[in-house]
Order: C-alpha cells, then sequence, then structure tokens
C-alpha cells in the first residue's frame, strides 16, 4: 500500500524448479514475471507439475522501480513452499501374450470384481432364483442351489523391480513401470484390500525399502509417496537378489504380484 501510494510499480520474479512450470509464460516455462496491478496486495500464479518428485520455487524476487532513475530495489525472499509431484496414475494396457511364457496364461477373470467361485450343490433352502442349479435339479430329480466359496484376495505384496532386461540397470521406461505400480496400489486400497510393498531401491540407511503392510487413504499416501521419491540416481538391487530377499521377508499369507520390466512394451 505504501509503495502504491507513492506510486512505485512492484514487479515479481518466481523460477521454478525442473519440475514445475508456468503455463502463463510460454517463452521461459519455469520463469515468471508479473507486475502487480493497481490496488491487487495478491498475486495468483498457475503452477503445472512436469515431472514426478520433490518440486519448488527456487527464486522469488520483488523489484521496486525507484523514480528520477535511481535504479531499482530488489528484495529476495526465500520461498518456503515444496511440493511432492506424485506419480501419474494411468491405467497401461497388460503385457501381450506373445511375451507370456511357457505355461503362463493371462488371467482375465478379477477376483476383485468377481468375488465367488462354485464349489458344488446343495439341497434348496429358499435361496434367491439365480442361485438355483438347474444342472444338478435334472440330475437329482429335486432342486439343488449353487454353494459358492469367497475367493476375494484382501492382502498383497507387491514387489517393484525397476531394472532393465539385465537385472542391473535402470529400465528405459521405469516411469511407466511406476504409474502402473501407483494405479494398482490405488484401486486395490479403495477395494478396502491391503497392500505391503518392496522397492529394489536402497535407502539411505543401507536397507531395502520396504513399506509394511497398508490400508485406506494413510498407506496410498505413503506408498505414493514414496514411489514418487525414485530417482535414477538412486542404489538399486540386482533382480537377482531383490528376488531372495523378497522371498526370504515377505508376508507367506499374501497374494505375491510382481512388478518387472515384462509387464511392460519394449
Amino acid at each position: 500500500e505504501e509503495l502504491e501510494r507513492l506510486g512505485l510499480p512492484v514487479r515479481v520474479r518466481l523460477k521454478a524448479s525442473t519440475g514445475l512450470t508456468f503455463p502463463d509464460h510460454e517463452r521461459l516455462p519455469t520463469l515468471l514475471e508479473r507486475l502487480f496491478e493497481r490496488g491487487a496486495h495478491q498475486l495468483d500464479v498457475t503452477v503445472k507439475a512436469a515431472y514426478r518428485g520433490p518440486a519448488t520455487i527456487q527464486e522469488c524476487v520483488l523489484a521496486v522501480t525507484l523514480p528520477f532513475r535511481l535504479g531499482t530495489y530488489l528484495l529476495e525472499v526465500q520461498p518456503s513452499v515444496q511440493w511432492t509431484v506424485l506419480p501419474s496414475l494411468v491405467l497401461h494396457p497388460p503385457v501381450g501374450t506373445k511375451r507370456l511364457a511357457l505355461g503362463e496364461r493371462p488371467l482375465f477373470a478379477s477376483p476383485l470384481r468377481n468375488p465367488l467361485q462354485l464349489l458344488g450343490s446343495k439341497p434348496y433352502e429358499q435361496e434367491p432364483v439365480k442361485e438355483i442349479d438347474w444342472y444338478a435339479t435334472a440330475k437329482l430329480g429335486r432342486l439343488q442351489a449353487k454353494v459358492f466359496q469367497k475367493t476375494t484376495l484382501d492382502t498383497f505384496t507387491f514387489a517393484v523391480d525397476l531394472n532393465g532386461p539385465s537385472g542391473y540397470t535402470l529400465h528405459h521406461d521405469f516411469e511407466s513401470l511406476i504409474s502402473q505400480v501407483a494405479y494398482v496400489t490405488t484401486q486395490l486400497l479403495k477395494e478396502e484390500c491391503k497392500v505391503e510393498m518392496f522397492l529394489n531401491r536402497i535407502e539411505d540407511s543401507g536397507q531395502m525399502v520396504h513399506i509394511r503392510l497398508q490400508e485406506g487413504e494413510r498407506g496410498m499416501r505413503l506408498i505414493l509417496l514414496n514411489l514418487a521419491e525414485i530417482d535414477p540416481s538412486n542404489r538399486f538391487i540386482s533382480s537377482e537378489a531383490f528376488h531372495r530377499m523378497v522371498e526370504r521377508k515377505r508376508l507367506k499369507q499374501s497374494h505375491l504380484v510382481w512388478f518387472t520390466e515384462r509387464n511392460l512394451y519394449d
């Protein structure tokens, strides 16, 4: 207000890290310069995330043009805000059947969407008409009802191996693999399932990343944050060693799901 009373224009200059862009500035997307309009005490800025991972405003400078050509007064403010850009939740196409190993077959039925498995039949006891086993009824000559068993799996172990075919170096399209893991994780946790996760990334403590059994919104946030922090400069465990470690430490009663380079199209 005081600068406005003196008739001194104020400009703001923002510089973002490589993970952020300013859509309003097309020439230099990571740099934004804006003049405060008269009577405005707040400046609204649109920021767009470009990459997964940590993102910050690296520089914030207020520039006041002094009268009588005395120059420009610069006030640099240290931005305190920082974001973590989470992985994109994109459903990628499943692996083609030609890439399945000998003896494997694609599974099209989801235990989450079709949780009941037909076990047999029993004498009819006022069950709904759709549960009548007409084949058994015709065979035995009396009404029979179907007997189902619930087969829904509610506990999963995700083993995420980001290495390429060699088993030692990062896959060239590891970002797509991270997106697949993020998508499947959010879908399962929304279905009230429980997920534990192993990443073949080595933490600062020298241990393999192991996210113990999680559920709900809190578990989803924790897993997505760990996926967002993966960087090519990290240290990774070889595929062979990672497989041994997962088999030794995982929950034995859970359903083990591997996310490897075989889940991607080359």
